[in-house]
């Protein structure tokens, strides 16, 4: 994740002037001694059936010329499936945006909402998460709240309001 500078920046690279060094690991004779990596390992896959495809999630960018406002929304949709064995039915879908202000890198702000349920027989299960992220020149503050239900009753949820120091960040 990149976040922006508390203070507008200006950077400047000369390309003529200007280059980049990269480590380089020297070859080293016991490299010969060494077996080459194997097939990767793992378990076969599940039986999984499609019951709803998930959306396309195309990634859409706004920017408003007057505020100078840009954001980036990256909705996701994984559809509907089921794991075959234990007859169990998954679906997530939920909303990511990014924002910045040009001039104005205090304005910067994420935010997340995103659903998640779970389906067998008469067993229904749903967790909503929220969280948003935004700053000042000294400090993050992420505000973040969760629900769970249970066949549409609410059983569970909490709150934060949390600061972090941004530590030259």
């Amino acid at each position: 994740m990149v976040w922006p500078s508390p203070e507008p920046v200006t950077l400047t690279v000369h390309a003529g002037s200007s280059q980049l060094q990269l480590p380089v690991r020297r070859p080293d004779p016991a490299d010969d001694a060494l077996r080459p990596f194997g097939p990767p390992a793992q378990a076969t896959p599940a039986p999984v059936t499609e019951l709803r495809s998930g959306a396309s999630n195309n990634r859409t960018i706004t920017r408003d010329a007057k505020s100078g406002a840009t954001v980036v929304h990256q909705p996701r949709d994984y559809g509907v499936d089921r794991l075959d064995d234990i007859d169990l039915e998954m679906e997530e879908a939920g909303d990511i945006w990014h924002k910045i202000v040009e001039g104005d890198p205090l304005a910067a702000e994420s935010w997340t909402s995103f659903v998640c349920r779970r389906r067998r027989g008469d067993w229904n299960v749903e967790v909503r998460t929220r969280q948003r992220l935004t700053c000042d020149r000294t400090d993050f503050f992420l505000e973040a709240d969760i629900e769970a239900f249970d066949d549409g009753r609410r059983i569970f949820s909490r709150s934060w309001n949390l600061r972090f120091p941004r530590d030259h960040i």
